[in-house]
């Protein structure tokens, strides 16, 4: 989901990241191999944009979004774009 600039929408965001997370936790402590493809409207590092410092505080560059994926990593997926 796109976080917007509304706080409601972004907490509908994170609450969607964090049920993702897990149901993909269960997923792999049932054994499945897992792709995921898409677009999570979130940029991680600073890499990912033109523009970082600008977009510190704009939804889609967020301490709490760019920290779910984090946690994403966590679970053992790998960002094959890097």
């Amino acid at each position: 989901p796109n976080g917007q600039k509304d706080e409601e929408r972004l907490n509908f965001k994170m609450k969607f990241y964090a049920d993702f997370l897990v149901y993909l936790d269960k997923l792999l402590k049932d054994g499945f191999e897992i792709i995921i493809c898409g677009d999570v409207n979130t940029a991680h590092k600073e890499i990912d944009l033109t523009h970082p410092k600008v977009n510190a505080n704009t939804s889609g560059f967020l301490p709490i979004e760019r920290a779910w994926i984090d946690d994403l990593l966590k679970l053992g997926f790998i960002d094959t774009f890097r």
